[in-house]
């Protein structure tokens, strides 16, 4: 990292000025700038702007003070909070994360990263108090942003406030949030890849339509996890199962897996949905390929940028936030600690599949 002396020396022989001159237009010594250049002393306040000035610079630029990050700068400013998460140190990782905001008070992207953060360490919190606590401040995080100038912005916080707010049991503030997201008539994207298509960008078409036939895929599979989640309010399991069955027939047309898609999510309510029924045989082996999927997920999210393949040849892969070993831990914490899986915990199958998610080759 530059000093403060080493940039106005650079500076300053940018401007093609000696010591001497510079220190005449500044009614200074030429020792005085010698210490500077050298952080032997710095610059008295007031002489900050005219040696701003002098040098052809903001007094911001001069003293190396920028009040935002790049989106590259971004995640390296958050490591340390997110290592902190890792360690489930959650209070600490949140007083760290709550520091690089105070030193960056108006950057809204750092501000909607950190939220991000907060919710995917969500499983890291110790207790109910703590996750509400911790939600609680992604969403004022969040409320920031939708404050912003910046339709993108504004657009990906309504998003994350509609599903935060309806965890936190807050249907009204949820809806509202909702109630902000635009509501296209057109795909939009797949007009985009259509005049891609026209101006001759082959890669570029074929890639938005990817994106776009993995975003329905998923939006089908979304909803037919919805209308499942209400049989539970209805009282048809069955009819549940069979939405479930729907859905994950549609991940696998779609070739989803290949990105991620909706397996692992799917199963677990398949699981659940079993053992409501009592057919704790058949939850047993869908557990099994459950815990199957997400050890190849665990795998893909622990792996480098790449490039997908098959139907999302041209879609660009990378890695998840969390690392492999939280991924895992909290699905093991969900396994034990889910009260819909009671019927399975008594079975030797049940910890042989606990000790697969903790084993060293998994």
């Amino acid at each position: 990292m530059e000093s403060m002396g080493k940039r106005i020396q650079r500076l300053r022989k940018t401007r093609e000025l000696t010591q001497e001159q510079a220190a005449a237009a500044l009614g200074v010594t030429a020792a005085a700038v010698s210490k500077w250049e050298t952080d032997a002393a710095c610059p008295d306040v007031a002489m900050l702007a005219p040696l701003a000035r002098l040098l052809k610079v903001t007094v911001d630029e001069l003293l190396d003070f920028r009040p935002v990050l790049t989106q590259e700068e971004i995640p390296a400013a958050l490591a340390e909070s997110r290592r902190l998460f890792e360690e489930k140190r959650t209070g600490e990782a949140r007083m760290a994360a709550q520091a690089l905001l105070r030193e960056y008070s108006g950057d809204l992207d750092l501000r909607f990263h950190t939220a991000s953060l907060f919710m995917a360490y969500l499983a890291s919190a110790a207790d109910e108090a703590e996750v509400r606590e911790q939600g609680r401040q992604a969403a004022e995080l969040l409320e920031a942003c939708r404050e912003s100038d910046r339709q993108a912005l504004r657009d990906a916080a309504c998003f994350m406030l509609a599903n935060l707010y309806s965890m936190l049991e807050d249907p009204d503030r949820a809806m509202k949030a909702a109630g902000e997201l635009p509501q296209p008539e057109l795909n939009t994207r797949l007009v985009r890849a259509n005049i891609l298509l026209e101006k001759g960008e082959i890669k570029a078409a074929e890639r938005e339509q990817q994106l776009g036939l993995y975003s329905a895929g998923r939006d089908v599979c979304l909803h037919l996890m919805g209308l499942a989640a209400i049989t539970d309010r209805s009282g048809d399991p069955e009819r549940g199962l069979e939405l479930l069955d729907k859905a994950l027939a549609v991940d696998e047309l779609l070739e989803m897996e290949r990105v991620g898609g909706m397996e692992s999510s799917l199963r677990l309510l398949r699981v659940s949905k079993l053992c409501k029924l009592g057919r704790l045989e058949e939850a047993r082996q869908e557990l099994e390929r459950y815990v199957d999927v997400i050890l190849r997920v665990a795998e893909m999210a622990a792996g480098p940028v790449r490039q997908g393949t098959g139907l999302y040849s041209r879609t660009e892969l990378r890695p998840a936030a969390i690392s492999r070993e939280f991924l895992l831990g909290t699905v093991r914490r969900t396994l034990t600690e889910d009260k819909e899986l009671v019927p399975l915990r008594d079975i030797p199958a049940f910890q042989a599949l606990l000790e697969r998610l903790e084993g060293p080759e998994t």
